[in-house]
Order: structure tokens, then C-alpha cells, then sequence
């Protein structure tokens, strides 16, 4: 292009977009429309939204800097800004629309494009922290707004008046040693949305050691410690402090110093007595300092002299519906699952001794727009679940309940659900509860939040510190719920073939394998009669089961 013409056409441009601006400015000197004169419009997208609140807030910053309205053709009205990021938010009768990252440019806010008001949405989530600390600490700012809401107690966090777009959270606690946490969620208008997992405050101080358990070693009377190993670099060794189990104040000497994350107290035994200790384990750091420690655990030594695992005795309890056996709450539970074309049924007894029993239920529905549910049925952590999900992938609804008849609804992100469907095993405990697939991914429910986890394919139990599952087919191994491939023991190739179910049972291993019972003691695996059982749990210091033919049976120590 000549020099001449050129210089004419950049004379002309610059004419038209004076005479632009003179008409956006329109109105007062102190407030302009959008450069670009972009438009709000009324839900549906068709009608301009007129005398909604606009409200500016710096990109980063969670402070107001600006407020005005739309006017008749949906184009907000706003005092000259200083030129950077912005976003701007619109809201009208609970609708709202949200613009990030808006630049201004000689105090005038840019906007490229028209935007449609959405039903407000709502983001709820949880947050953890070190155990011993309290989330209520924690703020939860939106970035770019000036929304924001407090942490509760239990972790628990929800934030209202969002639009849909992806907004920026910044997480603060008053606490030290913690950084600013930062997250990115994803809102869909009119939507109650959750973010998908656990917001894990960063920590930077020494952690406490968390998951401790103890165990007694039947054939030596040794105490057995073992804890999650902890995520610090400045991680040298662990710290095992222990005291009588009555003692009035807790020791400030160590007893041991640890590598690992499980240890052996050869000196627990006090050969022909029965002695009780208390365990403490902390953080020590590469310069020498101690971190504090969390929670204790007490350990009963019983030598080998007084397992008396022989003494075991069988009583009659009742009869069973043939279902799941559980203990919560100390009592006796049995489930039952049953299918219909238009519900699938739960029917849950309890009771305390057998004797007398407590029967409730719950119908839940079999299919959810058309698809048809699956659910998964259990118990464990102190709690009945129902956890049900569709191929629609509209999340997993999740019912809970202490006793069968009061219940809590609510739902999970649809990416916590295995992706295989067909079979699933369940398994609970005191602390914990859980699903797998036959290829080993599932749900574990653990410190009170649902998360997906990779189980060792063919778990068969569970207690609070491992799962059992088949090694290669034939061994009996105890895996750390930490990390998968940890074997904390082997028990080798135990003497029957098809086991079905292992539990935890007074120190030692109870296995149901082929409808008998067997018991691990000091001298190894012993078959115990009857035969024909087909379910088994703990119930107390005393082992729950059924036979074939519905009679429920406990087994322990005589008196």
C-alpha cells in the first residue's frame, strides 16, 4: 500500500472510532458503556436485560471496585476503571453471568462478546487438614468476586450465587505452617455442583503419624505397631514412645526409633501374664526436631501360654434371613438385598444378643430416567450405605443411615464410581468402608469422605489397618491400605482352597473356606466344626456366623 493511501485510511479509522466512542459514552461523564458495547441477555438469550447490578472485582482480588446497572439494550454502565484484568459479574431476579479475565483499556471495560443470565449454582465441597487441626480455620474465597464462605468443623464448605464458567478458589487458614491453597472448579448454572475431591490444605510444618493399630503376635506375646508412612521430605526416622497402659501421664522418652512404618516390641511379653502398653509415634526431622504426636493405641501382650484358643465354644444365637453379617453399634446386623421390576428393597435386623430382633427397611428405587440403577449394599464405619449410580453419569447417590430407619441422602461426583459394572465385593469395618471391582478400583469411605481407590483385586476382608486378599491365587496376604503393593505379611499357602471371607479376630485370623471355619494359633491353622457356614463376621470378642441352613452361631471363649 502507498504511503499516502495508507495515511488517509488510518485518518478515516481513527474518525469512525472517535464517533464510536461518542456514542457509547452516551449519558453522564463519569460512566461509559463497553468499549465494544457488548450485551447482558435475559435467560433464553433473546431480550437484553435492563437494570441488572454489575459488579467489577479486580482478576485476582476478591474486593468490589466497582459497581452500575444495565440499560435498556442489556449494555453496562461503569466508572472509569485503571486499565488491567477484571471480571465482571451481572445478576438480576437469581440469575447471574459472570465474565473473567476482562481487560480495560483507557478506563473502559473491553468486552467481546454478548453473554445470556443462568439460574444462580451453588459449589460445595470438603476440606482436610492435619488431623489435629480444625478446618473451621479455613476461608474459601472466589477470585475475581467478592463471594466467600467459612469451613465448618466437620470440613464441609459451600459457596451460592455462582454462574456457570470456571472459577479460581483460594483457600486461607489462620493457622502457620500452612500455604495458600489454590483450586480450579467448574460451575454449570442452576446446579448444586461439588468439586470432585478432597481439598488438601498444604502443609508445610511436621505432620502428625496417622493410622496407627497394634497387634498381638499370638506365638511370641510381641506387640506389633504399624502406621501410614508420611509424606515430609525432611523425614529422618519415627519416634515410638510407649507407657503402661494405665499410666497418668504420657512419657517424654523415647523408646524406639524407627525406619519403618511397622515395628515389633519384643519386650511387650511378660511371659506367663498379661500385660497392657500404650503406643505413641512422632516425626523425627534430618536437623533433629520432634514432631508432635496424635492419638495413642494400647496393646494387650497375651503369651503363648494363655492364647487358649482351644477353648472356643459354640452357642445358638438364632436364626438368620440368610443376608450380610455386620456388627454396628454393638449389636448383631443383618442385611438383605432384594430385587424387584420396580425397586430394589433392603430389609436390615439388629439386635443385641440374638433373642429379640429389630426389623426396618428401605425401598429404593431400580431405575433413574429411564436407566436402571445399581446399587451397592453394605455396612462399615458405624454405618448402613446404599450407594446407587445409572451409565446416564449424573453422579452416585449415596444413602446412610446408623440404624436402618433414619436416613441421610446425598451425592457424589460421578468420576468416584468404578467404571466396571457387574459384581462388586463389599467390605466394612470399624473406620472404614468399601467396594471393589473384580479388577480391583473402587470406593473406600475413610476420616468421613468417599474416595476412589486402587484395592488389591481379589480383597476377601478387611480391618482398620489392612486387606486381605489372595496372593497369586494361593497365598494369603495382608496389604497395607496405603500403599497396595506393601505386604505387611504373607501368610503363606494356607491349608484349604476356596476361602470366601478373612477377618480380624482377637489378635489372630479367622477364614471361612468351603462352609468350614478356620482359626490361626500359635501352632497354625486349625479346622473348627460345623461345617455348611456361609457367612461370618466379628461380633465383640466373639465371631458371628450362619450356616446353610439359616442358624446363627457365635463362636469364642467359654466364660
Amino acid at each position: 500500500m502507498k504511503p499516502l493511501l495508507r495515511a488517509l485510511l488510518t485518518l478515516v479509522l481513527a474518525g469512525l472510532f472517535a464517533a464510536c466512542n461518542d456514542r457509547i459514552a452516551g449519558g453522564t461523564n463519569d460512566e461509559t458503556h463497553t468499549e465494544i458495547a457488548a450485551r447482558f441477555l435475559e435467560p433464553g438469550g433473546k431480550d437484553p436485560v435492563a437494570g441488572a447490578l454489575v459488579q467489577v472485582v479486580p482478576h485476582d482480588g476478591v474486593v468490589v471496585v466497582a459497581t452500575g446497572r444495565t440499560d435498556s439494550a442489556g449494555r453496562p454502565s461503569i466508572a472509569s476503571l485503571p486499565d488491567g484484568l477484571y471480571t465482571v459479574s451481572v445478576a438480576k431476579n437469581g440469575n447471574v453471568a459472570f465474565v473473567d479475565s476482562v481487560p480495560v483499556s483507557s478506563g473502559r471495560l473491553v468486552l467481546l462478546d454478548d453473554d445470556t443470565l443462568g439460574a444462580a449454582g451453588s459449589l460445595s465441597g470438603m476440606v482436610s487438614m492435619q488431623p489435629d487441626h480444625d478446618p473451621a480455620s479455613v476461608t474459601v474465597n472466589v477470585l475475581g468476586t467478592d463471594i466467600w464462605t467459612n469451613v465448618s468443623t466437620d470440613g464441609k464448605f459451600r459457596l451460592e450465587g455462582l454462574g456457570a464458567g470456571r472459577f479460581r478458589l483460594r483457600f486461607l487458614t489462620t493457622l502457620p505452617d500452612y500455604t495458600i491453597t489454590y483450586l480450579t472448579a467448574t460451575v454449570r448454572d442452576g446446579f448444586a455442583n461439588a468439586v470432585p475431591d478432597t481439598v488438601r490444605m498444604v502443609f508445610t510444618g511436621i505432620p502428625v503419624v496417622t493410622g496407627l493399630s497394634v497387634r498381638n503376635d499370638t506365638l511370641t506375646g510381641d506387640q506389633i505397631l504399624s502406621w501410614r508412612p508420611v509424606a515430609y521430605r525432611g523425614l529422618q526416622d519415627y519416634i515410638v514412645y510407649r507407657d503402661t497402659a494405665g499410666a497418668l501421664a504420657p512419657s517424654r522418652v523415647r523408646f524406639a526409633t524407627v525406619a519403618d512404618t511397622v515395628w515389633r516390641d519384643t519386650a511387650a511379653s511378660r511371659g506367663t501374664s498379661v500385660a497392657k502398653w500404650k503406643y505413641r509415634v512422632a516425626v523425627e526431622t534430618m536437623t533433629g526436631d520432634t514432631g508432635k504426636w496424635f492419638g495413642s493405641v494400647t496393646g494387650t501382650s497375651v503369651p503363648r501360654a494363655l492364647s487358649r484358643l482351644d477353648r472356643g465354644t459354640w452357642g445358638d444365637v438364632g436364626r438368620s434371613w440368610k443376608g450380610e453379617l455386620y456388627e454396628i453399634d454393638g449389636k448383631m446386623t443383618e442385611i438383605v438385598v432384594t430385587r424387584t421390576g420396580t425397586s430394589v428393597d433392603v430389609g436390615i435386623r439388629s439386635s443385641s444378643d440374638g433373642l429379640l430382633w429389630d426389623s426396618v427397611g428401605i425401598g429404593l428405587p431400580a431405575r433413574k430416567s429411564g436407566q436402571e440403577i445399581q446399587w451397592v449394599v453394605g455396612a462399615g464405619a458405624g454405618r448402613i450405605w446404599c450407594l446407587g449410580h445409572t451409565l446416564l453419569g449424573d453422579g452416585v447417590d449415596v444413602r446412610s443411615s446408623v440404624d436402618g430407619k433414619v436416613w441421610t441422602d446425598s451425592s457424589l461426583a460421578d468420576s468416584l464410581w468404578p467404571s466396571l459394572t457387574g459384581t462388586f465385593t463389599w467390605m466394612g469395618s470399624a473406620n472404614r468402608a468399601a467396594f471393589e471391582t473384580p479388577t480391583g478400583t473402587g470406593m473406600v469411605f475413610e476420616n468421613g469422605i468417599w474416595m476412589r481407590a486402587a484395592l488389591p483385586a481379589r480383597a476377601i476382608g478387611q480391618t482398620d489397618s489392612v486387606v486381605y486378599s489372595m496372593g497369586g491365587g494361593s497365598h494369603l496376604l495382608a496389604l497395607s491400605w496405603m500403599d497396595r503393593s506393601r505386604i505387611l505379611s504373607d501368610e503363606g499357602v494356607p491349608p484349604f482352597a476356596g476361602i470366601e471371607r478373612v477377618v480380624e479376630w482377637n489378635g489372630t485370623l479367622a477364614a471361612l473356606a468351603g462352609g468350614r471355619l478356620w482359626i490361626r494359633d500359635p501352632a497354625g491353622w486349625t479346622l473348627r466344626r460345623p461345617i455348611g457356614l456361609n457367612r461370618l463376621t466379628t461380633f465383640g470378642d466373639k465371631l458371628l456366623l450362619s450356616d446353610s441352613t439359616g442358624v446363627l452361631r457365635t463362636y469364642g471363649e467359654a466364660p
